[in-house]
This record gives structure tokens, sequence and C-alpha cells, in this order.
């Protein structure tokens, strides 16, 4: 939702405009299984688009391009977004977001492999 999404960026651009655009619930589409978030309504190049949420309904159309992360219920001690900054910095060097597998993310963001679409392997495997 925008009202904490929107926290969370500013303290991520920390006062330096770093996200071209913000998506959140209000630009998801609903359908029978809750909200999905269809990327290819950014742009159809999807190589610098990704998405950081902790539904794998909301990135199933778009499983390459999701960096899976645990829910989060207003805990103060929960580092899951900090622990995601050094990937969140490296995809800045890469050509094509989707190289890698959401599989990797998901290890290093929560370690739970239940957050992996169920078409995806739960061995971290760079695409080729």
């Amino acid at each position: 939702m925008e009202m904490y999404g929107m926290a969370v960026a500013k303290k991520l651009e920390n006062n330096r405009k770093i996200f071209k655009q913000k998506f959140f619930r209000q630009h998801c589409t609903m359908d029978f299984n809750g909200y999905t978030k269809k990327l290819t309504t950014i742009s159809q190049d999807l190589s610098s688009i990704f998405i950081v949420d902790n539904s794998p309904a909301a990135y199933r159309q778009n499983p390459d391009n999701a960096v899976p992360i645990k829910s989060w219920f207003s805990e103060p001690h929960d580092t899951a977004l900090l622990e995601l900054l050094p990937l969140l910095d490296a995809l800045r060097f890469t050509h094509d977001v989707r190289q890698f597998s959401v599989g990797i993310f998901t290890c290093i963001a929560c370690g739970d492999p239940h957050s992996l679409p169920p078409s995806t392997p739960h061995t971290p495997q760079p695409h080729n």
C-alpha cells in the first residue's frame, strides 16, 4: 500500500532521486487470487524493472523480475529490507535484472522457499 510503500521508498532514496516511478496497490489488477502487479503496464522492456514484494501472487506474471521479501508486521527489529540493500545496489550494474533466478533473491531476502512461485526451482541458478 502506498501509505507504507512511500515511506520505505523515501528512506531508501535518502533525499536522492533513485526511483523513476513508484507503483502501489492502486496500480494493481484485482483477480481471483488477489492483487496482481502486471509489470508490462510500466514498460514492455522489463530488463530494468524489478518488484520487491512479499506476495508471490503479486508478481506471478513476471517472476523473473521479482525480489521476494518476507512480510512485515510493524516489527521494529525487522532487517529484511536492509539485508536486500546490497542486492538492490548490485542490480544497478546489470543489463537485465532477469539474469538471476528468483530463488537467489529469496534466499538472500528471507530464506523462505515457500515464497517462490511453484514453478521456480529452489536451487539458486543464474539464467543463461
